[in-house]
């Protein structure tokens, strides 16, 4: 999602968030900040403390759904909230697939959503949607768009909005078997737009 000043981020439904990943002590907030290039990122911050920063890899940090909900509605700058995920959670990412107006997802999204069958949601602009799994990533989180997802366990953290995709469970599903199959595909999918990209510089090259 690229964010401007302007962006309409959706509220936070606390309601809808599924009550497993409201059980787990993994909470922040976030807000809109600019990186060093000046681009606004969706930068995390303490529940606790919301006008501090927050570091996804210092669990003493963490802090109870209650409190990140708190945080969110009572202080003006903040955005939103976030998760960490790992300790048994994982999500996906799909970005910019659905309908702003319509929310309707695009067709390959809609089928891999389908195939998940876990709760999934709207991302803030309501332009993508993220979908939790429990289970873990074998491996380094796949933060190429190569596959048409991203996908994050240990050391990361992702927005929640409780804006559930119709037809969606209201549950996190168990979902490993899943998780490798899409840890394959993305690893498969990234190498094979390596070896393109090889291939047009050698044609390249040798046009030259």
């Amino acid at each position: 999602m690229v964010l401007t000043a302007s962006t309409v981020v959706v509220p936070v439904e606390p309601e809808n968030v599924p009550e497993l990943l409201k059980q787990a002590d993994r909470w922040c907030v976030w807000k809109r900040a600019p990186d060093k290039s000046g681009k606004l990122t969706k930068k995390p911050m303490q529940a606790a403390r919301p006008s501090v920063g927050f570091s996804k890899t210092s669990p003493e940090q963490w802090r109870p759904f209650a409190t990140a909900v708190e945080a969110y509605e009572k202080t003006s700058q903040i955005d939103g909230v976030g998760f960490v995920t790992g300790g048994g959670f994982v999500a996906l990412d799909f970005d910019e697939c659905c309908d702003e107006v319509t929310r309707e997802l695009r067709p390959d999204v809609a089928e891999l959503v389908a195939r998940l069958n876990t709760y999934t949601e709207y991302s803030p602009s309501g332009r993508g949607v993220r979908a939790f799994l429990q289970g873990e990533v074998r491996g380094e989180n796949v933060t190429s768009k190569a596959a048409g997802y991203e996908m994050y366990g240990e050391g990361a953290y992702v927005t929640v909005t409780g804006f559930r995709v119709p037809g969606t469970p209201d549950n996190v599903a168990e979902g490993q078997e899943l998780i490798d199959e899409l840890m394959a595909r993305a690893k498969q999918a990234k190498a094979d737009r390596k070896s393109t990209r090889l291939n047009s510089s050698h044609l390249v090259i040798s046009y030259a």
